[in-house]
């Protein structure tokens, strides 16, 4: 459902018709050119936006928000708009209607227990997603396991991404301090040894946005951050890339399974 934008374009004033036809009348229309104002459903009329007018023009509002347009069939160059005026004669105002699409706005909370559930359906469908794309033994059928992901909400190192309606999207787990599986590193060297936050268990729903909302959050927070894959888990070796991280070398997990190692220092990739 698309919002829809109302702006007031014009607004007349027959004074010779009010003074012959008009009685006298309080609070006439005081709407003014250059205001704004936002339908955000079509049963329900903006504050400050005549009751006429909106009776005028809901029909094509709610045309608008539910995605359909091109009114008489090629009326507006536009088509996702519309120009109308309201209903009185004596002080008429046209006002341009806009469809404006609602854009997803990710953003990022700390998880808590009642997540927990939409958490482990998010790890299911990501390992399922590994398995589909040639990576079957990152996370094998378990990983993360429940004990994991309680501890992780309990220990306030989860974080969950949400949508613009609160629907949990995606997860990641960010831990603080010294990260003993990076201890040691092979086949290349970390660029610093300063502070750093690390990702783990990053996963998505498959709507999209999730890595690179997570990132920018964690961004915000440090000027250090270190991150691990699978090498043959090419959809996070692609992100990881492509958001500004430089391969390090290959740690070793404390079961001695190898991972690529990556890190992103701010100012580094200008």
């Amino acid at each position: 459902m698309n919002k829809v934008k109302i702006t007031v374009m014009r607004a007349a004033r027959y004074d010779d018709l009010i003074r012959k036809y008009e009685n006298p009348i309080e609070h006439a229309c005081d709407l003014k050119v250059g205001q704004v104002f936002v339908a955000d459903r079509p049963d329900s009329r903006p504050d400050g936006l005549c009751e006429s007018a909106w009776e005028t023009m809901r029909p094509f509002v709610a045309e608008l928000a539910a995605g359909g347009g091109d009114f008489f069939g090629g009326w507006m160059k536009d088509p996702r708009s519309a120009m109308l005026s309201c209903n009185d004669g004596f002080r008429p105002v046209s006002f341009l209607l806009e469809a404006v699409e609602n854009r997803r706005e990710l953003t990022v909370r700390p998880a808590s227990e009642e997540d927990i559930p939409r958490i482990s359906e998010i790890y299911t469908a990501a390992r399922e997603y590994m398995k589909r794309t040639g990576n079957p033994t990152q996370w094998g059928d378990q990983k993360p396991l429940p004990e994991d992901i309680e501890a992780n909400v309990r220990l306030g190192r989860s974080r969950v991404v949400c949508d613009n309606d609160g629907t949990v999207r995606g997860v990641f787990a960010l831990f603080t301090g010294a990260d003993p599986t990076y201890a040691s590193i092979e086949d290349g060297a970390w660029p610093n040894g300063e502070e750093y936050l690390t990702i783990h268990r990053i996963a998505g729903d498959g709507s999209g946005g999730i890595f690179a909302c997570a990132v920018d959050y964690c961004k915000s927070l440090c000027d250090n951050l270190r991150i691990d894959t699978h090498e043959n888990n090419s959809t996070m070796r692609h992100l990881v890339a492509k958001h500004g991280f430089v391969r390090c070398g290959i740690i070793h997990l404390a079961d001695g399974s190898p991972r690529i190692a990556y890190q992103w220092t701010r100012g580094a990739e200008t």
